[in-house]
């Protein structure tokens, strides 16, 4: 009889603990600050530790975390952060708000962001997923920078299969050309954009050459682009 009054009182603060958590951590997923403002509620906390001591360099789009960022919701709404960054591997944005702790927001509510007058476009649209630099956007062709990241594994000692250093976080950039509503990845040079323009060609390789425009560099594509698309 005592054996069977200890296993109820012990499956009683099993129960309690079980539903004491359970609140603590729905209670904890709630996360609106002055900073931020309320639309920040879609999202979710994930662990501090951004940076890997076996992987050196970065796996982020911005170089700091610091900085004038002006974020556009999908609702209209515009807020001002100055603690934001692009996690290019899950395509989440995120607020590093100490070392232990980091907020990573529902991408899908914000329309774009802006940093240093260049704008970062949200596209979920299914064949093209997270947050991309725009390039050029007109109604006839827009061009959009995406950026993706992979590790490149330190070199191994054949002697000793004991790696040489650090692997290291390589970031390398992927252009896609939005026409007729579809996205199409092509690297951007002078026969692409031709191809893309190509019912004015020879109008946008004269405005090239006279404004000595080069079809590989972003800001001169963006003049070109325009100039294309205001024909």
């Amino acid at each position: 009889m005592k054996k069977l009054v200890l296993l109820v009182t012990l499956f009683s603060i099993s129960l309690s603990f079980s539903q004491s958590a359970d609140i603590n951590q729905s209670s904890g997923g709630d996360y609106n600050t002055t900073f931020s403002g309320d639309y920040n509620k879609g999202g979710m906390w994930i662990p501090g530790g951004i940076k890997k001591n076996e992987i050196t360099g970065s796996s982020y789009l911005f170089s700091n975390w610091n900085g004038n960022y002006f974020i556009n919701t999908v609702n209209g709404q515009q807020r001002q952060l100055f603690n934001l960054n692009y996690n290019i591997r899950s395509k989440k944005i995120e607020s590093f708000i100490s070392k232990d702790s980091v907020f990573q927001y529902d991408l899908s509510q914000f329309d774009f962001i802006t940093k240093n007058n260049i704008k970062y476009k949200v596209i979920n649209n299914g064949q093209l997923q997270g947050l991309f630099q725009e390039v050029a956007i007109g109604s006839k062709l827009s061009i959009y920078k995406e950026a993706t990241v992979s590790i490149q594994e330190a070199v191994t000692n054949p002697l000793t299969q004991q790696a040489i250093g650090d692997d290291v976080y390589i970031i390398k950039y992927v252009y896609h050309f939005y026409s007729n509503g579809n996205y199409v990845t092509k690297k951007l040079n002078k026969k692409n954009i031709l191809e893309f323009s190509n019912d004015k060609k020879e109008l946008v390789k004269e405005f090239a050459s006279t404004n000595n425009l080069d079809f590989s560099k972003d800001d001169d594509v963006n003049k070109i682009v325009t100039y294309y698309n205001s024909l």
